[in-house]
This record gives structure tokens, C-alpha cells and sequence, in this order.
């Protein structure tokens, strides 16, 4: 929420500082940029967490309890591998992106910090829910009528 409120307003200074004062503030694109990509990563963490991305369901509708248990269990391990790559790509970059700075911002900081460490703290985060939910649908093998919240298996 403060990351949406800070675009806001942002966006609506920058607009003020170009049209009225006929001068604009140079970082305005960048630090808005910036935490676009942090709501981005943060909210695609959160969505996976809470069973909130998109679901195509008309395979499941036609099957029994337990297939859709074996479906959930592929489906959250390819996740999990995706999500666990993703974060050894990004950990490689942190390092070679650090080299270079934020450009326009009041105080520049490595780009590392920009790109990579939003990405490895979405993707390891990600990665730790799939794995909850990759061992609750091995549990539910033995239950399969068994079926929980999102947040009841995370303990929210």
C-alpha cells in the first residue's frame, strides 16, 4: 500500500511540477518504475500465497478428487522448479547489475537492488509456498475429499 500511495503521488507532483511550474523532476519516471516492479514481484508473492492467479478449470471440473490432488501436485511442483531457477538466475545477477546506478534518483543506488533482489525475494517466497502446498496435496493422497483454505495450509 505505501508503494501504491508513493506512485501516486509521484505521478501526481511530477504532472504538477511539468504543467504549473513548467519544470520537471527528473527522477519521477525511475522511482516510479522502481516501485512498479516492486509491487509487481511483491504482489505476484502474495497471489500465489493466497491461490489468487489465474485458474483454467475446465480440465479439473471432469475429473475426480484425487486426479485433481495429482494435477495440484504437478502443477505446484513445476512452479516450485520455475521459481527455484528463477532465483539462482537472479542471485548470479545481483552482483554483475550492482555494478552500475540508478540514474536520475535523488540518491542513486545499485541496480542489483532494482531488478534482482525483487525478483529473488518474490521467486524464494514463492517457492517456499509451492512447497507447502506441494506437501499438504501428498497429504491430501491419503484424504483426497480433504480440502483446505490457501492461508489454513500456511497457518493464516
Amino acid at each position: 500500500m505505501i508503494l501504491v500511495f508513493f506512485i501516486s503521488i509521484t505521478i501526481v507532483v511530477g504532472v504538477f511540477f511539468r504543467y504549473v511550474l513548467g519544470s520537471s523532476l527528473v527522477f519521477v519516471e525511475e522511482a516510479v518504475t522502481i516501485s512498479f516492479i516492486w509491487i509487481t514481484f511483491l504482489g505476484a508473492a502474495v497471489a500465489i500465497k493466497m491461490r489468487r492467479h489465474i485458474v483454467i478449470t475446465t480440465l479439473s471440473i471432469f475429473k475426480s478428487a484425487k486426479s485433481r490432488i495429482y494435477m495440484s501436485i504437478f502443477c505446484d511442483f513445476f512452479v516450485l522448479i520455475v521459481a527455484v531457477i528463477v532465483c539462482v538466475f537472479a542471485i548470479r545477477y545481483i552482483e554483475p547489475q550492482n555494478r552500475s546506478l540508478t540514474v536520475s534518483l535523488p540518491v542513486n543506488f545499485p541496480r542489483g537492488w532494482v531488478f534482482s533482489i525483487p525478483t529473488l525475494i518474490a521467486m524464494a517466497s514463492i517457492a517456499l509456498t509451492q512447497l507447502a502446498y506441494f506437501m499438504d496435496s501428498v497429504v491430501r493422497l491419503r484424504n483426497p475429499s480433504q480440502e483446505r483454505e490457501p492461508m489454513k495450509i500456511l497457518g493464516g
